[in-house]
């Protein structure tokens, strides 16, 4: 278990890495063997992971969901989600460690607001599997490398890496090619709460930073998530609160206070409300149902 939810640059790194590359790649066994095919819970910051394996598989935690996975088979997780592992021994792919910021940059249309809101698991056919492969190996070369064109090169190449995981996905039909305006005013409240979520701004904070009226921002998240801008503002303490109580040994009081809540009651009476059970009963059911290995 945890003793703090920070999120770290790279697993098993206690140094903070200033990011001068907008990739770092590496084979899934740098980091897995070391830890004996064991990687804790943990997440990131300002860095999208892409996992492809292509021998083996193991359990995989993504929050509150453990999975089994399967080679051949691609997750990406954005920023901030907490992600553990349990690989089996001898298990191949690549990690793909991309800088946040360039995924708009590297997204196809409205694929970016695929990458960022949260984790894709996606089995691929054998034939993608071999491009993907081709992909990641070019990639590879290019993060070690100092050739010339090296960031455009690893832009192209993670390109062509998106437009093969959007073409095995079965919504991709109906996405739009470009964002309209109000789809970019929503993505950029979402992004504020990902940023802001937790000092508990109200709405008309919010829409002022994206230059639209409170009830324009409420028009805005009914019309692309069917409910108001504080229940999305609710959602996100809802999920960071989930992830303190399931991987930090904090008291309830203590992740009350590190999440915005200036009184510890009002926390209970927000989660149980929002999560159907109290903070403490969840973390029980939820530790009951992990496994130490999973993790």
């Amino acid at each position: 278990m945890l003793n703090s939810l920070d999120a770290v640059d790279f697993y098993g790194d206690n140094e903070q890495v200033e990011h001068r590359h907008i990739l770092y790649c590496e084979p899934l066994t740098t980091r897995s063997e070391r830890h004996d095919w064991i990687i804790q819970p943990h997440r990131h910051r300002d860095l999208h992971q892409i996992f492809f394996v292509v021998k083996g598989g193991g359990q995989v935690q993504l929050d509150e969901q453990q999975l089994s996975v399967t080679a051949p088979v691609l997750l990406s997780i954005p920023e901030g989600h907490m992600h553990g592992f349990q690989w089996e021994p001898g298990s191949e792919g690549f990690v793909l460690s991309i800088v946040s910021a360039a995924i708009s940059e590297i997204s196809p249309g409205a694929y970016q607001a695929a990458f960022q809101e949260g984790a894709i698991l996606q089995d691929i056919p054998a034939q993608t599997c071999e491009d993907l492969q081709l992909i990641c190996k070019q990639l590879k070369r290019e993060a070690e490398g100092h050739g010339q064109f090296e960031e455009q090169m690893t832009i192209a190449l993670l390109r062509q890496m998106v437009v093969h995981i959007a073409r095995c996905t079965s919504q991709h039909e109906d996405v739009p090619g470009q964002y309209s305006k109000a789809e970019r005013k929503f993505l950029q409240f979402k992004a504020l709460i990902a940023q802001f979520g937790t000092t508990h701004h109200q709405v008309g904070w919010y829409a002022g930073k994206i230059g639209v009226s409170a009830a324009h921002l409420n028009q805005l998240c009914q019309q692309h998530a069917s409910v108001n801008a504080l229940s999305m503002i609710h959602r996100h303490l809802l999920v960071e609160a989930k992830r303190h109580l399931m991987f930090a040994d904090f008291s309830i009081t203590s992740i009350a206070y590190r999440i915005g809540f200036k009184d510890p009651a009002h926390f209970t009476k927000f989660f149980t409300k929002k999560a159907g059970l109290s903070p403490l009963k969840f973390r029980q059911e939820t530790r009951d149902k992990a496994s130490p290995e999973t993790g």
